[in-house]
């Protein structure tokens, strides 16, 4: 009796284990046939709609980056051209003063009734860089701007 106990013991746990994985097996074909009816029916898998969001927000990450990296290569441009500028009307004014010429001003009046008095202007997407005559760069909205004037 003492060496039939542990035998029956293991002959139980060896029985249980195998009534579990069955049970468990079952549960994974029941999943399984509830997704072949949906696919049958014309649903989409249940993960379909979870790849679809994890797609259209990789989607707009990336065009966010596009977006920046845009913006950040016309502002270096801009400024680029801002220091082009600065630097040909330096050398113009040390030049022949009647040679020189006058850069060519805008007038960007803002909603809030500051004016920007613009040397240089770059128009992005949604907003102008703009270079003053003191050489400050500056970044205004397109929604904040009431007017823009050339002035003489």
């Amino acid at each position: 009796m003492r060496y039939l106990a542990p035998f029956l013991l293991s002959l139980f746990l060896c029985f249980f284990h195998s009534w579990l994985s069955s049970l468990q097996a079952g549960e994974t074909g029941v999943e399984a046939a509830l997704e072949k009816a949906r696919q049958r029916a014309g649903a989409p898998p249940a993960d379909a709609k979870a790849r679809q969001e994890k797609a259209r927000e990789a989607a707009q990450q990336k065009a966010r980056e596009e977006s920046s990296r845009q913006a950040r290569e016309a502002a270096g441009k801009a400024r680029e051209e801002a220091e082009r500028a600065a630097a040909n009307s330096g050398s113009a004014q040390r030049g022949d003063a009647e040679v020189a010429a006058q850069p060519i001003v805008k007038v960007f009046t803002l909603k809030d009734g500051r004016q920007i008095h613009a040397v240089l202007s770059v128009e992005l997407d949604d907003t102008y860089a703009l270079k003053d005559k003191d050489g400050k760069l500056e970044e205004v909205r397109k929604a904040d701007i009431q007017s823009i004037q050339a002035a003489e």
